[in-house]
């Protein structure tokens, strides 16, 4: 064989072995670069999953504050609630007793101790109260003097 042949055939080899080598190297980059994706992939993962630990834990956080001034507005509209029920009861008590012996009520008064019990009762009044007013309520309803 000719040595320019022999110089062509190794020349081609060692082209081939080139275009391998750099292949390879390409793939190696390929492989460098993926592996460095997937570590910040990861790490932005990790970063992501201590901001949502962290805005949790701000969320119950606001939650509980929140809950506990419910539960304070509740306390305070349960005091108001009672409070406003003794002051309802004494009414309907006073017209009771203002009344308990006559043999009639005045219109005006009759029509604002109705609605003092009707308010009361939604309350949640209790009986001896009902009772007041059930005699009351049997009273006969008179013009009011002039």
């Amino acid at each position: 064989m000719d040595a320019t042949i022999w110089v062509a055939i190794v020349t081609a080899i060692a082209a081939v072995l080139v275009a391998v080598i750099n292949a390879y190297g390409k793939g190696k980059a390929r492989r460098e670069d993926l592996a460095e994706q997937e570590k910040a992939i990861e790490k932005h993962f990790e970063d992501t999953m201590k901001q949502l630990e962290e805005d949790k834990r701000e969320y119950l956080q606001r939650a509980s504050e929140q809950v506990e001034k419910l539960d304070e507005i509740i306390r305070g509209n349960e005091e108001l609630k009672e409070g406003t029920m003794q002051l309802l009861g004494s009414e309907i008590d006073r017209v009771y007793f203002k009344y308990k012996g006559k043999d009639s009520i005045p219109l005006s008064e009759y029509q604002n101790i109705k609605q003092i019990f009707e308010i009361y009762d939604k309350l949640g009044g209790n009986g001896e109260r009902r009772k007041h007013w059930l005699q009351i309520d049997h009273l006969p309803v008179v013009d009011d003097e002039k």
